[in-house]
């Protein structure tokens, strides 16, 4: 074989594995898609879960807030309510897994946009939740706004998006 066909295989399989690795490898947007897939997944629960198990999960969710964030959420367009700080955030976790006998949490249309300061982002989602066998609530749009610390994206608010209503 000569070294001009040694020198295109030896190209062609760099080229493969750049761009393998631009397909898989971890960027901002996709760091932010898995955080809050993960914030779903530890927000979702099943009936016979363990306490323990939840009492992580609870965990888990408050650490992804910084520490003086700020909820504000409406409450089926009749209520709002605001939680400041992980602390409450914790609380308030704690709270709907014991009032839930179970909940799915799925998250749809993920929108990330980065600020204009550095180690910010902002993410707009729609959000639904299904409580043991019954309708999935209605669908619920979010809007958080993100900062990253010591290489680590943390929600530093988050609101319902209010839609129009009739």
């Amino acid at each position: 074989m000569s070294r001009g066909f040694f020198r295109i295989v030896v190209l062609l399989l760099l080229a493969a594995l750049g761009g393998a690795a631009a397909l898989w490898w971890p960027t901002e947007t996709r760091r932010i898609n898995r955080m809050f897939e993960q914030l779903a997944a530890d927000a979702s629960f099943r009936p016979a879960e363990g306490n323990l198990s939840r009492l992580a999960k609870v965990q888990a969710i408050a650490n992804r807030f910084t520490p003086d964030a700020t909820i504000r959420f409406e409450t089926l367009g009749v209520s709002e309510r605001e939680v400041t700080g992980r602390d409450e955030i914790r609380g308030v976790a704690m709270l709907s897994q014991n009032l839930a006998q179970g909940l799915e949490v799925k998250i749809f249309d993920q929108d990330v946009t980065f600020g204009t300061q550095p180690g910010t982002a902002r993410v707009n989602l729609t959000a639904t939740a299904m409580s043991g066998k019954q309708e999935a609530f209605n669908a619920q749009e979010f809007l958080f706004q993100l900062v990253k610390r010591e290489g680590k994206w943390f929600i530093q608010s988050a609101e319902t998006v209010k839609t129009l209503r009739h």
